[in-house]
């Protein structure tokens, strides 16, 4: 039977292409799947070298295209969580308590002064400090509040991070979507940025 080149995604091993008939070993770990090849001849051997070698990287490529590091996942799954967090207690907590909840991990987990810029164009470089601050404040009040008062309920919904693939200008686009039973999927695509040391959301 030919050789089944396997790779790991999402938690399972999936096949990527079937590329020899000579007899192995098949070797697996938490992680990796391992296959050892017995080949009749060098020959034979390194044109199976050259084939493995162009698969491993295919896959290394799809790698750096699927799951980033978990730094510029980590906003926009500290996002979901809250979320879920929320939706589950909706029951015994009002919008007010779900809005206190929701505040300080929305505040870290966007760049409100950033988003606040991009909204208001051309105004935001005309403004005095104190009123791009009161501006901020505002737009955050208006952004957590409008979580809070839109996920009040959970019924079986989860959230799942797709793919991190590159965006531009130095950005990353996080592609989720919240699964629902019975029902389609809803896509969200984040982008995140990173300021000093953190990753943020600037956009969805």
């Amino acid at each position: 039977k030919p050789i089944r080149f396997l790779r790991k995604n999402h938690g399972q091993f999936t096949v990527a292409s079937c590329v020899t008939e000579y007899k192995y070993q098949f070797y697996q770990t938490h992680n990796f799947a391992y296959i050892s090849v017995k080949a009749p001849d060098l020959k034979q051997f390194f044109v199976f070298m050259a084939v493995l070698a162009g698969l491993a990287a295919f896959g290394a490529t799809a790698q750096s295209a699927g799951m980033a590091a978990p730094e510029i996942r980590a906003p926009v799954e500290n996002i979901h969580a809250a979320l879920l967090n929320v939706m589950k207690q909706a029951k015994t907590q009002d919008v007010r308590a779900r809005f206190r909840t929701l505040q300080p991990v929305l505040a870290a987990s966007f760049n409100m002064r950033l988003m606040t810029a991009l909204s208001t164009g051309s105004h935001w470089r005309k403004t005095s400090d104190d009123a791009q601050f009161k501006l901020v404040a505002a737009f955050q009040r208006f952004s957590v509040a409008t979580y809070a008062s839109r996920f009040d309920g959970w019924s079986g919904q989860s959230f799942e991070t797709l793919a991190v693939r590159d965006g531009p200008r130095g950005t990353k686009l996080v592609q989720t979507r919240i699964n629902r039973p019975n029902e389609d999927p809803v896509p969200l695509s984040y982008v995140v940025r990173k300021f000093g040391a953190q990753w943020q959301v600037v956009d969805i």
